[in-house]
């Protein structure tokens, strides 16, 4: 997600997660629980943000272009 515009006082925060198993093994097992794992990293990270920030705002993506 890229805004042409920040709203003033905010910023925008994101986390890539990449990781790779080279054991089949590993890797199948992994992959039936990928979807917890990110969920709980997601959160992990969201509650972090927000007590280190304070909470979100709400943003009207479209608000920016109809700005420009």
């Amino acid at each position: 997600m890229t805004y042409t515009r920040p709203i003033p006082g905010t910023c925008d925060l994101s986390i890539l997660v990449d990781f790779k198993f080279n054991s089949p093994l590993y890797r199948q097992v992994a992959s039936m629980f990928l979807k917890e794992v990110a969920t709980r990293l997601m959160g992990a990270f969201s509650d972090r943000c927000r007590l280190v920030y304070g909470p979100g705002v709400p943003v009207d993506e479209n608000a920016f272009e109809q700005r420009a």
